[in-house]
């Protein structure tokens, strides 16, 4: 019996002994697991989305998560009629030209090229130019398409001198990744495109995400309408039940952006330095030629960009800071006015209620 027991434990002993030996064969054999690593929480907070989207006068009426509520994928937004319009890019030499009469009961309809007056028809309205200092008054004009309207404009400029500009915005924002610069535009634009990205890591950025914006008005062509000039056209009814509104002025100009992929809190002192006029140190020259910076351009003539190809991070960044930002004391002439960048409308006294209150709607949504 006691034989027979030993015999027994001998065997589990060596059971075990073998069990034990192979786990730690396989463990040796076995390659080793990574850990799991969670990527942290973006804080959302930090970034100035709602700014971005108001500089075309939207606004964020909700936001699009992931499954995990981690991360956004997009944006509902809101556009008020009451605001100006950016063109969309190209469109501003085509329609709407100034004193165009239309339905403002949905986006794509103020952006058709149908009107209610046919050009031929079209009311002869009051016209002014607004540049630098004065006005310059045209009664009894019939703007009948963008090329009457072009000619208007350079007709006054070839009368006058070189003009300083009609006014000037800049702001600098943070964003997460470059596809939220659609929302600059409030409308999806091929964002990789525009800028002319090529990182294949695109839309992620590797550090911190500055947005520097800038809008230069050189002139302002409006136009005036009295509530008669509508009710002569149409019925009260039919200008409340299509919305119908004109464009009341548009800004000539020039549009530039500068987006950078860098330490904030390195890259930033930089161009502050650069903005006020200083230099920069060799070290400092390094830094800034090693973020990855990309620039949008619009109404510029070849003349004022130069030639970008050859030029590195520096001299790139002091160009748009002379030609975008430092503008106080720059002029314009009828070379060099930009084109078309945004527009306003406006609508019959007895139609104010509802254009003011109406919103359009759409959703923007950011590529992974």
């Amino acid at each position: 019996m006691i034989t027979k027991n030993i015999k027994y434990l001998f065997s589990i002993f060596a059971s075990s002994t073998l069990l034990l030996a192979l786990g730690a064969c396989s463990k040796d054999s076995m390659p080793p697991v990574p850990p799991v690593i969670e990527e942290p929480n973006i804080d959302y907070k930090k970034f100035d989305f709602g700014n971005m989207a108001a500089i075309s006068g939207h606004s964020i009426e909700d936001t699009i998560w992931d499954a995990e509520k981690k991360n956004i994928l997009g944006f509902r937004l809101g556009k008020s009629q009451k605001h100006p319009f950016l063109y969309p890019e190209g469109n501003g030499d085509q329609y709407p030209i100034a004193s165009s009469t239309l339905s403002a009961n949905s986006d794509e309809k103020v952006f058709s090229s149908s009107l209610y007056i046919p050009a031929s028809k079209r009311i002869i309205t009051r016209f002014a130019l607004n540049a630098g200092d004065g006005s310059f008054v045209k009664n009894d004009f019939l703007l009948t398409d963008y090329n009457a309207q072009k000619d208007h404009i350079e007709s006054f400029l070839k009368a006058n001198k070189a003009m300083p500009y009609y006014g000037h915005k800049d702001f600098i924002y943070s964003f997460h990744n470059y596809e939220n610069i659609k929302l600059i535009f409030g409308k999806d634009v091929d964002i990789q495109k525009l800028f002319n990205i090529t990182n294949k890591s695109y839309p992620k950025i590797e550090q911190d995400g500055l947005l520097y914006y800038a809008l230069n008005p050189t002139l302002r062509l409006r136009s005036t309408y009295l509530d008669d000039d509508y009710t002569n056209y149409f019925p009260l009814q039919k200008i409340l039940d299509d919305n119908i509104s004109r464009v009341q002025f548009i800004d000539y100009g020039k549009l530039a952006m500068m987006i950078i992929d860098a330490d904030e809190t390195k890259i930033k002192p930089l161009i502050n330095k650069l903005t006020g006029g200083n230099d920069l140190t060799e070290a400092e020259k390094a830094v800034l030629n090693k973020a990855a910076i990309h620039f949008h351009y619009y109404g510029y003539t070849e003349q004022e960009l130069g030639n970008k190809s050859d030029l590195d991070n520096l001299q790139r960044v002091k160009n748009y800071i002379d030609i975008a930002i430092n503008v106080k004391d720059k002029t314009f002439n009828v070379e060099s006015y930009g084109r078309p960048i945004q527009f306003e409308l406006t609508t019959h006294s007895k139609n104010l209620e509802q254009f003011n209150n109406k919103l359009y709607f759409n959703q923007l949504t950011f590529k992974k």
